[in-house]
């Protein structure tokens, strides 16, 4: 059996069966329905239960764009906030078989005293350099989850279960944050109970950095992917002097020409209910069970399945984000107009770059702009050339031009705003030339595996040359002293792409190369799973290519390629305990995660 096989019609939680969770097709609500869950009472299984809504049967460009509410931080008179986490109704944009709009239950970050029409992610913070921002993140998700947990793996376990709710723990992607704050997995909470790391439901964001889009979302040990998956993520924009210029000075586009694209995939049961497998094929394996990746077959952008967003015809910026737990999207405009990258996860690249098409990796961000002044009175395609299934730097089964080859639509309008359009282009200077390292300090090298754990399923794991594959709970092996740089030199055994991210660090990617090697079996671990070691290995130079135009500035994370070393430049500027990690969420969940100590 394929080691990435699993049934869909099996990982239904005990809250997936709730009665309240939809009304009967004939009866669904006009509007989000208010109803507690809590409340609900467990009914007989129907067959409806066992099946995935098929996205062949749901209309696309229907529904509008929606954007994300914004709370404004940029003064000290402003940066406190206090968010909710929490269960709401939401309706992404799928009908029944009348035509009525079928509403689900979601989780949300939800800005506390306010009211906010927004019930599916989290509002995007816009905070402004060197100003911190201050928010308490308060934990109200129910005693529940949306989706089946698996108990057979390292995870946030309360002593009381989720009687006080589901531990959460929120991460700053791409923040240089003090370890207090930066959503260390085991530093969760929930109403009453605490993780080892925990130090305060408030954390504190320096803003130490430049104008650059990062985005929040839980990183709660273990149940990072369903948290997410179910809509703890959100968007937190830095602003500085020089972007506000540039956008003053109309070079860059602003306001309303200016909007955040959080994409996703995702699949629903047939009563509308988000799905994701726990089944993984494996005879004796944990029911339920974590699977090794997972795709949907429907992609949301901001909640939505299959948005359309009205434009004009002038440059709009766009923020894209892809908050998906494994798909790489590869995005490109149906019309075959290039897209202008302007930045990268962590800033502005000194000159724009053009590109046909645009790879995005699972937690990476993208900082683009489209010029639609040609185009009044036309419909133009956000399409995903990008793998349905795992990215294996080529070889990979395309996406479904029908479903998951389609993002979202712009429909291009007349000109209405007063505002004159954006004069940015290819020759434009955005930020002052990035600088390569002049001293580097210590040479590191890391690797990337694929292990077997004790039941025969997939357990995809970091390690060392000369460690080999580590599981989380095995002895630190990377201490960075605070102010040095390092090269990480990432070999990826593996037949997968993988995202690798830092916290609390951005880097430069330097290069990536082929190797040679050989990957031996070495026993079995302290956790009962197959133990492996990369001997031998030699870094093929001749080979080697830089990165890639439109990844030359600021990264946080880095596409590590099949039989390839990645070599990253890292500067430690924060002392204290951080972790490194895929961002295939399934992946870090079990067990592609380690700590990494900056030591003084």
């Amino acid at each position: 059996m394929n080691r990435r096989h699993f049934l869909k019609l099996s990982g239904l939680s005990g809250a997936a069966l709730l009665a309240a969770c939809n009304a009967p097709e004939s009866q669904q609500p006009a509007e989000a329905p208010n109803e507690d869950p809590n409340a609900a009472k467990p009914v007989e299984l129907e067959s409806e239960w066992f099946s995935t809504l098929s996205p062949q049967d749901q209309p696309k460009f229907v529904s509008r764009l929606p954007l994300p509410e914004r709370i404004y931080a940029m003064s000290p008179h402003s940066n406190r906030v206090f968010m909710n986490s929490e269960w709401a109704w939401h309706s992404f944009g799928l009908r029944n078989r009348w035509g009525m709009e079928k509403w689900t239950p979601t989780f949300r970050y939800h800005q506390a005293y306010t009211w906010s029409k927004q019930r599916y992610l989290g509002p995007t913070i816009i905070a402004k350099k060197d100003v911190p921002t201050y928010v308490n993140w308060d934990n109200w998700l129910p005693s529940w989850h949306l989706l089946a947990v698996d108990d057979s793996i390292h995870q946030a376990r309360p002593q009381y279960g989720y009687k006080y709710g589901i531990p959460m723990v929120t991460h700053l992607h791409g923040g240089l944050t003090e370890p207090s704050s930066d959503g260390y997995p085991e530093a969760w909470h929930t109403r009453k109970e605490q993780g080892e790391f925990y130090v305060s439901d408030t954390a504190t964001y320096d803003n130490a950095q430049e104008a650059q889009a990062l985005w929040y979302h839980d990183h709660a040990m273990g149940i990072t992917r369903l948290n997410v998956y179910a809509g703890l993520a959100g968007m937190y924009l830095i602003r500085d002097d020089n972007e506000i210029e540039l956008m003053r000075s109309h070079v860059l586009p602003s306001e309303e020409h200016e909007a955040e694209l959080i994409i996703q995939d995702k699949s629903f049961n047939e009563r509308g209910q988000i799905f994701m497998p726990s089944d993984p094929g494996i005879p004796g394996a944990p029911s339920p069970s974590i699977v090794p990746e997972f795709f949907g077959d429907y992609i949301l952008v901001n909640g939505k399945i299959w948005p359309y967003h009205k434009v004009e015809a002038r440059k709009y910026r766009f923020r894209v984000l892809n908050a998906a737990d494994s798909r790489f999207f590869e995005l490109k405009l149906s019309n075959g107009n290039p897209i202008m990258v302007i930045g990268t996860d962590n800033g502005f690249l000194e000159h724009p770059v053009e590109v046909t098409s645009l790879p995005i990796a699972p937690g990476e961000r993208y900082d683009i702009v489209i010029d639609f002044s040609q185009l009044k009175g036309q419909t133009v395609i956000m399409q995903n050339i990008g793998p349905d299934g795992p990215a294996k730097g080529g070889t990979e089964i395309p996406a479904d031009p029908a479903t998951t080859g389609q993002v979202m639509a712009f429909k291009v309008g007349s000109w209405r705003s007063y505002i004159p359009n954006a004069s940015v282009h290819t020759g434009s200077t955005l930020r002052s030339a990035i600088q390569p390292f002049s001293k580097i300090d210590h040479v590191r090298q890391v690797a990337l595996f694929e292990s077997m754990d004790k039941y025969g399923r997939m357990r995809p794991q970091l390690g060392t040359l000369t460690d080999g594959n580590l599981g989380w709970m095995e002895p630190i092996t990377e201490f960075p002293r605070l102010g040095s740089t390092e090269i990480w030199e990432i070999y990826n055994t593996t037949e997968d792409v993988h995202p690798v991210h830092l916290h609390a660090c951005a880097f430069q990617i330097l290069d990536r190369a082929s190797f040679s090697g050989e990957l031996m079996d070495m026993g079995m671990d302290m956790m009962g799973g197959s133990k492996q070691k990369l001997v031998n290995a030699e870094r093929l130079t001749t080979t080697a290519r830089p990165a890639e135009a439109f990844e030359r500035g600021w990264k946080d994370e880095v596409r590590v390629f099949p039989g390839e070393v990645a070599r990253i430049a890292v500067n430690f500027t924060i002392a204290g305990r951080f972790v490194w990690h895929c961002h295939i969420l399934s992946h870090e969940d079990y067990d592609m995660m380690r700590p990494f100590e900056v030591i003084h």
